[in-house]
């Protein structure tokens, strides 16, 4: 019996109304959303229950239909007649082993009574007779378990026909207590003449249904309308009774009602079913040790819990029993072939009778058996082929059919669940694979349209395809072995002679044919249609399919999701229909119901992926399906000597290209020719087809040509599902062989294109033999087809496996490990030899070629290394460096030219450095040294980049750091930082010249001019050399720095510069050894810079050839100190405080200042001390001048300014020049003077970035500055890259001099420190300032007096006390005209209006008399003005402040706002000082009290303390002190 995927409902049909009532009740299924809860299982939800409606037995064997329109007497006559056939036709048997049939869940009677009466005399008698005789289980008196295995529940429907009393009257009547059926009793309470007597309904209900809380409701009632009940079913006698109409609304719940009673009564009679299930299973499960126990009884009891599982949808269920089963079939098979006691599976039969009469037929006869073969393999797993159950159930079963069996309802039952959706047949799609109809529709029975795999209702479950491909991977090689040896022991039974090739088609056969049948079952339509055709796959790999929802491939369905989602089958994506040429954008907003929110987007996209995802598996595991396909054919083919793929090439039999023979076939005397198979050593007929029972294999072997067509075809539907699953080394191995197959044939130029797709892959994952092959193959190739780029590049990669080869040996030659070798020699040993030669041919072929071919060098070379210390020439500048590497190849290397580039890993710096070897260098196999040189000259450290080797146009390159990437998606490039993180990776060279090596250094210039164009200079040292030519460049290293070369000129030497004209370049002629020049050379700046980078370099020829310098310097151009005025004037002269700072941390040293009179001014300077001033951060010097006017008037000469000059040194470079000078005095003394060049920096360098500030100052102060220690220096890394010779003694010298940690800073006589350490002068420009009128202001106090002259005058508080203000002002510290245009003066003598206002502290001083007045004065006139001051506190008071501006101008506080407000008014003002003479005399003002009287009270009188009595005024005394 086969699966079935639905339940079973038979119905009893006495009066035929199943036809009146199928298209309603098809149309209400299958039964939706249902429930199943056991107490020993989770909640299982049922989406979908199928029923298959089935008569009884009775009608099904006699054709009953026994419907006869009428009155009563017509039903009794049909009473009658099923009652005989009742008698003569009895019940089927039941079996003894449960679950062997297929029994209805539920039985429905199909009732038709048309009145009651008829109800009384007949219809509830037959109704009783008929529930008596098919009581379930559940309601027996006597239960069994047999009848618990097949429980099911009944039902009665009551069918009302049209125009009869029944239909004339409602459900319920009046008086009903059916509390679910109000609305019903209600609507039909008005209209129903009776007096309240119970419907047919409610008598079914009462006499049928149970009484109880929990019993079910087994009477359900519909109703046919007219149209849809013939005329001969509706009575012809008219019905005196009201007729009662029911509404759509009521046709419909009744209908649900009785499918709502349908789905719980099937569930309670499965819910029976698998209680009972359970319960022998566990009983059976419990006597598996005891002796008698069976297994295939076993088996048949838990599989028919798994079939019920199956019937009502619970699919997972049921696969999870199937499982179980085959878990308990592998371990009685492992206990038999253990020979375990009580072994239960002994009954097996050894083999089968099927395979036993295929043995004795492919032996006889070759074409008999070869047509029985044929026939076997039709559909090899199918639980139809065979009646395994009723062999199970005898113990006449093989273990390879019981394998095969638990496999075919395994597959049956993952299709079902996978809801597949079947490909279309497309152009080119291999009709081959489908042209049987599926195992879910041959299972099932139905059509196409109705299958359950098509139901588009449902949503395809990939997952369930994948575990099929799965389950067949690890089924059909298991279950092939079983068959062979069944086979075995089927040829040895009868005593027939062995044939092992014979049943190797067979075994062979059978894995076809089961991987084709898995191959057709899961072939969705989801997959592309590329995959199913056959042709190459011309695109990359992963990148020829689309996935998922956006398939180019016309006639896919639409998917919204392929898990929750529902779909609709039939409709197309809008993007189906796009030609395969274009290129189409899907907008998911047009094409997938409208915009979407962001969380169903997210939720959308999520199951786009997981769907994708399932379509890559399961392409995987069909690739290998396909794969799996190959290696049969290549089995099948291996007797005949047909060799594909890489076999082929590089087999054992093959040698350097694969030459076909063909094979003589002599049938005259029958027999065939014969060759040795070295894998299992036995002979076989190459001829021999026996056995092979599928058609492909079969014709496959008929020809050469027909054995490759199918192998290609195979392999490229394997590569093509490997692609689309982006499994891209799967699929470049397929293609590989399918390179290696066209080669064979003589298609060079798709093998070629084949071997340029997979010849990385070969590469990367270092395929020994086969890579070595597979280029010489695409050599080859190239090398017919005249592709010379590529085979240049082949023969790259060549090369690259022989040096891979050679470098394996040496490796293994260091580690002294020699492994004696058996049994055949390996090939890759003899491949050395065929490298001979090839390394001269690529050299010699490269010249034709139009471009240079760069390689690694990596893969040519080994052990490529640097000596990192750099070496110089004894008589020229530059350097040299040596490199070793080992040469792989037989063949000698004529290398034109070598050369190593030095990058620098300064931050900001892009300087290269280049050696050079010899021109031309032949370079043999083995270890070899070479050096390499450059003429330059330059201090700093380098990282190795590169070294390159070139011979013609075959560029080997050894890359020391990798290289960073060159740009993101986003176009940004590599930041500088990156850069110098990847130098830093490669090994660092210390460069520095050599002692006696032209130098170049860059300086600020030691005259700064405020006011004009600052400058550097460039000293220019030539050392030992005598030089005929020299150019010096001058590179700006900061943004907006412009050096003037043009305007450069030479100080402080006889050699002029030769030549300026080019920009930034300085030329000189003719300079003798050991020649300091230095140019000044203006500078400008854009913005403000603390600090600017100048890149010095200079080519200069000599006797030995031209050099070149390279040079870097920073240099600080922020000025180190401050300079503040505060001018101060008086009428006769002007006296400026100038004010020194140090702009820095780092203190400063004066030498001099001095501020120059000019021809308009006269200087008098204050008297200092001649030793040199320091200033601190926080200490600041001060310089007051006295300046004074000229006696000779005002020229008519525009005034100069005076000129402030500076000298200064700044406490660091003066240290450091010190020290300098002290380590190279003992430098030069020492052993170790050629050093200096790499020393002195570096000394220098450590210092600035060692010393703190404070050590600064505290040297400045101490005059002894601290050298640190030889670890604090950090000397270790410099001597580090020195010469190994010569770091000892180095390192011992410099450790000596550090142990001194202080040196004395003696400062000499100014004459001789001047001339070694020239100090720094800045020069500034101080313009004298003008004011057009000076008011001179006192106010005198003429009745007060003072008792001496150190004290102030004495004033009572309160006192009056008269002030006289005396104004006079004069116009001399400014031009005349000037005064004159400003004021709108006729005359510059005339006088001007002034306003004066006195400013006093109203809490001190009460002012009398004009506190603002205007006044009109000429120049050296007086003004006096009377004021009163009264004095109101005692203490010592400044008087009142005087302000004087001319008139109409507005007040110091209020200028600024008028100024940006509406202006001045008056238009320009005169611009006014006042010189207040009496700023700071002060009052002593005293109380007017010469005596207190104080009265002091006693405590506790109600008051107590110090009580004012009087006091007594001193006017008089006061008067008499002040007179």
């Amino acid at each position: 019996m086969e699966g079935s995927s639905k339940v079973t409902v038979e119905y009893d049909d006495p009066d035929g109304l199943f036809s009146l009532l199928s298209e309603q009740l098809q149309a209400r299924l299958p039964l939706r959303n249902l429930n199943w809860k056991s107490p020993s299982r989770p909640l299982r939800s049922i989406d979908a229950l199928h029923v298959e409606l089935a008569p009884t037995h009775e009608q099904q064997n006699h054709g009953i239909n026994l419907t006869v329109p009428g009155t009563a007497g017509a039903v009794i006559k049909n009473v009658e007649a099923r009652q005989k056939s009742t008698v003569a036709l009895p019940s089927p048997r039941r079996h003894q082993i449960p679950g062997l049939h297929q029994t209805p869940y539920l039985r429905i009677y199909l009732l038709r009574c048309d009145d009651k009466e008829v109800y009384k005399a007949n219809a509830r008698k037959q109704l009783r007779d008929w529930v008596k005789e098919h009581t379930p289980p559940s309601h027996s008196a006597s239960t069994s378990q047999q009848e618990n295995h097949d429980a099911f529940e009944w039902l009665i429907l009551h069918v009302i026909v049209p125009d009869t009393a029944a239909a004339n009257e409602p459900r319920f009547s009046s008086t009903s207590n059916n509390s679910n059926n109000a609305s019903d009793k209600s609507s039909s309470s008005s209209r129903w003449t009776g007096k309240g007597s119970s419907t047919i309904y409610e008598r079914l209900k009462t006499d049928f249904n149970e009484s109880g809380k929990n019993a079910a409701d087994r009477v359900a009632q519909v109703r046919l309308s007219k149209t849809m009940a013939p005329p001969p079913t509706i009575p012809s006698t008219n019905s005196t009774v009201p007729s009662y109409e029911i509404s759509p609304q009521e046709q419909e719940q009744a209908w649900d009602d009785f499918i709502v009673k349908m789905k719980a009564l099937i569930l309670m009679s499965f819910d029976l079913r698998v209680a009972q299930y359970e319960e022998d299973i566990r009983e059976r499960e419990a006597q598996r040790s005891l002796p008698g126990w069976n297994f295939c009884t076993f088996f048949l009891l838990k599989e028919g819990l798994a079939r019920g599982f199956e019937s009502v949808g619970l699919v997972d269920d049921a696969l999870v029993g199937y499982d179980e089963l085959s878990v308990g079939l592998d371990m009685i098979i492992r206990d038999q072939a253990s020979d375990a006691p009580n072994n239960q599976a002994a009954s097996f039969l050894k083999f089968a009778e099927d395979l036993k009469d295929l043995v004795k037929e492919t032996s006889s006869t070759h074409e008999k058996g070869q047509q029985a073969t044929l026939r076997l393999f039709e559909q090899p797993l199918s639980p139809a082929r065979k009646d395994y159950r009723e062999l199970i159930l005898s113990n006449n079963i093989s273990v390879f059919d019981f394998e095969c069996y638990i496999f075919s309802r395994q597959m049956a039952l993952l299709l079902r669940r996978s809801n597949i959706r079947r490909p279309s047949s497309k152009p080119g799609m291999d009709k081959r694979s489908y042209s049987e109809p599926p195992m879910s529709q041959r299972i099932s029975g139905q059509s196409s349209s109705q299958s359950l795999a098509h139901r588009a209702d449902e949503t395809e479950d990939l997952g369930s395809l994948i575990e099929l491909c799965t389950r067949a991977l690890s089924f059909i090689p298991a279950s092939a072995r079983a068959m062979r040896e069944d086979l075995n022991e089927a040829s040895t039974s009868e005593g027939c002679e062995r044939f092992e090739s014979t049943i190797e088609n067979i075994v062979s056969s059978w894995i076809y044919a089961v991987v084709q049948q898995v191959l057709s079952e899961s072939a969705t339509a989801s997959l592309p249609a590329a995959v199913f055709q056959d042709g190459p796959d011309s695109s990359s790999s992963a990148k020829s399919f689309s996935h998922g929802k956006q398939q180019d491939q016309k006639g896919f369905p639409a998917r919204t999701s392929s898990l929750q989602s529902r779909r609709s089958g039939s409709t197309e994506p809008p993007w189906a229909n796009v030609p395969a040429t274009s290129l189409t954008v899907f907008d998911s907003t047009v094409f997938d119901g409208g915009p979407r929110s962001a969380k169903e987007k997210s939720a959308k996209e999520k199951s786009d992926s997981i769907y994708n995802l399932n379509l890559e598996q399961l392409a995987a595991h069909r690739a290998e399906l396909y794969l799996l396909q190959r290696r049969v054919l290549e089995q099948a083919g291996s007797p005949y000597g047909w060799l594909a793929g890489w076999s082929a090439i590089s087999g054992p039999q093959s040698d350097k290209t694969v030459e076909l023979s063909e094979v003589e076939l002599d049938t005259a005397n029958g027999d065939h020719p014969i060759r040795h198979d070295e894998d299992t050593g036995k002979l076989r007929t190459p001829s021999e087809s026996k056995g092979l029972g599928v058609q492909a294999l079969f014709a496959a072997v008929q020809s050469l040509d027909a054995f490759r067509a199918l192998y290609i075809s195979l392999s490229e539907r394997a590569s093509k599902h490997c692609s689309f699953a982006r499994l891209p080394k799967m699929a470049e191995q397929v293609l590989g062989d399918l390179a290696a197959l066209k080669f064979e044939t003589g298609d060079y130029a798709m093998a070629a294109a084949y071997f340029q797709r997979i010849a990385p892959l070969y590469a990367e994952d270092g395929w020994s033999l086969i890579e070595v092959t597979m280029l010489k193959t695409y050599a080859h190739c190239l090398k017919i087809l005249h592709r010379r780029d590529e085979y240049a590049r082949v023969l790259l990669n060549l090369l690259a496996k022989a040096a891979a080869m050679e470098k394996s040996c040496l490796a293994s030659q260091r580690k002294q490990v020699h492994s004696p070798r058996e049994g055949k020699p390996n090939r890759l040993d003899d491949e050395g030899s065929e490298f001979v030669g090839q390394m001269t041919e690529l050299v010699n072929f490269s010249s034709d070629l139009p471009y240079k071919i760069t390689v690694s060098m990596n893969k040519y070379f080994d052990a490529v290394r640097v000596d990192p210390t750099v070496h110089h020439f004894p008589d020229k500048d530059g350097f040299e460096m040596q490199i070793k590497f080992r040469y792989l190849f037989d063949d000698d290397l004529d290398a034109d030219a070598v050369k190593l580039r030095l990058v620098s890993t300064a931050a900001g710096q892009m300087r290269e450095l280049w050696l050079h070897g010899n021109p031309s260098v032949r370079i043999k196999k083995g270890e070899r040294l070479l050096w390499l040189g450059t003429n330059v000259s330059t201090l700093g450290h380098f990282s190795l980049e590169r070294l390159i080797i070139e011979a013609k146009k075959v560029v080997f390159v050894h890359e020391f750091a990798p290289k960073p990437a060159p740009s993101t998606t986003l176009k940004l490039t590599t930041s500088s930082a990156q850069l110098s993180a990847n130098s830093m990776n490669a090994p660092r060279i210390l460069c520095y010249p050599r002692s006696g090596a032209l130098d170049v250094t860059v300086a600020l210039g030691r005259f700064i001019y405020i006011d004009k164009t600052k400058t550097i200079e460039v000293t220019i040292h030539t050392a030992d050399n005598e030089i005929r030519s020299l150019e010096v460049r001058l590179r700006a290293g900061s943004a907006g720095l412009r050096l003037d070369t043009n305007k450069a000129k030479a100080i402080k030497s006889n050699i002029d510069i030769h030549d300026k004209s080019d920009i930034g370049t300085i030329k000189f002629a003719n300079i003798p050894a050991n020649t300091t020049l230095t140019i000044q050379v203006p500078y400008d700046i854009e913005t403000s810079l603390r600090e600017i980078c100048i890149r010095p370099e200079a080519t200069y020829v000599t006797d030995r050839g031209e050099f070149h310098f390279l040079g870097n310097a920073t240099i600080s151009v922020e000025l180190p100190l401050d300079v503040n005025v505060f001018d101060v004037f008086k009428e006769q002269a002007l006296f400026s405080k100038f004010t020194v700072r140090a702009a820095t941390r780092i203190p400063l040293q004066l030498l001099s200042v001095e501020l120059q009179q000019s021809s308009h001014f006269v200087v008098a300077s204050p008297s200092r001390s001649k030793s040199p001033s320091l200033v601190f951060p926080r200490g600041p010097a001060s310089f007051t001048y006295k300046i004074v006017k000229a006696d000779s008037g005002l020229p008519s000469t525009p005034e100069t300014p005076l000129i402030l000059t500076i000298k200064y040194r700044c406490m660091d470079e003066d240290i450091l020049e010190r020290v300098e000078e002290l380590f190279r005095t003992e430098l030069d003394a020492s052993s170790i003077a050629d050093f200096a060049p790499i020393l002195l920096p570096t000394l220098r360098s450590k210092m600035i970035s060692g010393i703190l500030d404070a050590d600064f100052e505290r040297a400045a102060m101490l005059n002894i500055a601290r050298l640190g220690s030889f670890e604090e220096m950090g000397w270790s890394e410099i001597i580090a890259s020195l010469p190994k010779a010569r770091r000892e003694v180095v390192s011992s010298w410099l450790q000596k001099w550090h142990d001194k940690s202080t040196i004395e800073l003696k400062t000499p006589l100014d004459s001789d420190y001047t001339t070694s350490h020239p100090p720094r002068t800045i020069i500034i420009a101080v313009d004298v300032p003008t004011i057009q009128v000076l008011h001179t202001a006192s106010l005198s106090l003429p009745n007060l007096s003072s008792p001496n002259s150190a004290q102030p005058p004495l004033a009572a508080v309160g006192q009056a006390v008269r002030a006289d203000l005396h104004i006079r002002h004069t116009r001399h510290w400014d031009r005349n005209d000037t005064l004159a245009s400003t004021a709108n003066l006729s005359h510059p003598s005339d006088p001007l209006d002034f306003v004066y206002e006195i400013h006093a502290n109203p809490d001190i001083w009460l002012l009398g008399g004009e506190r603002r007045a205007h006044f009109s004065s000429r120049e050296g006139e007086t003004k006096t003005f009377a004021l009163m001051l009264i004095p109101l506190v005692p203490g010592r008071h400044l008087l009142p402040r005087v302000e004087i501006r001319a008139r109409g101008q507005r007040p110091r506080g209020e200028e600024k706002s008028q100024q940006q407000g509406l202006g001045r008014e008056g238009g320009n003002s005169v611009s006014c000082e006042t010189d207040y003479q009496s700023q700071a005399q002060t009052v002593m003002v005293i109380a007017d009290v010469k005596g207190t009287t104080v009265e002091m009270r006693v405590p506790g009188q109600g008051e107590s303390g110090a009580v004012l009595v009087g006091s007594e005024q001193r006017r008089g005394e006061v008067l008499r002190m002040i007179g």
